[in-house]
């Protein structure tokens, strides 16, 4: 049984991936310990994606012991195998390809995608048996995202942004 105080997710979180309800804070954490040790895959994390992974976690609920939690993680020490393992996919979603796509985000914030990070995530992909097809469409997913985003502050003349 596991005895690990539950987080419930916000109302962002339904929003955005249709999901409700709790996880737990281990697994959670674990979660966020995969995403910092893919991002940091090519020796360093950079600070805008540490910046994403907190204020995407925050946005979904995350409570400020989480944060001080990721903050403090050392994903130059975690293995990522075994972290993967740790985590529980008892969602209403399916949690391998979120955690890839979110992954492939994270990797991303930096405004470079680095052949390492790629490797990370393709490995997490295999471990996750999740098939190649689709994590090349998750790929593909961040980049329209991204150049949609971009497209949005060309319409609407945004002279200053965040992406």
């Amino acid at each position: 049984m596991n005895d690990s105080p539950k987080i419930y997710l916000s109302e962002y979180a339904q929003k955005k991936y249709g999901v409700s309800g709790s996880i737990d804070f281990k697994t959670w954490v674990n979660y966020c310990g995969v995403l910092l040790v893919i991002s940091g895959a090519d020796g360093e994390l950079a600070e805008e994606e540490l910046n994403w992974l907190i204020k995407e976690q925050t946005s979904y609920g995350a409570t400020e012991e989480i944060i001080q939690a990721i903050q403090s993680f050392d994903w130059k020490a975690a293995n990522l195998e075994e972290l993967l393992a740790t985590l529980m996919y008892e969602f209403s979603i399916n949690a391998r390809r979120t955690l890839l796509y979110q992954a492939i985000t994270m990797s991303r914030a930096d405004g470079v995608y680095h052949k390492e990070e790629k490797k990370a995530i393709w490995n997490s992909a295999k471990m996750l048996g999740v098939e190649p097809s689709v994590v090349s469409t998750l790929e593909s997913l961040v980049e329209m995202e991204e150049t949609v985003n971009k497209l949005r502050y060309s319409v609407l003349e945004t002279i200053a942004h965040e992406a």
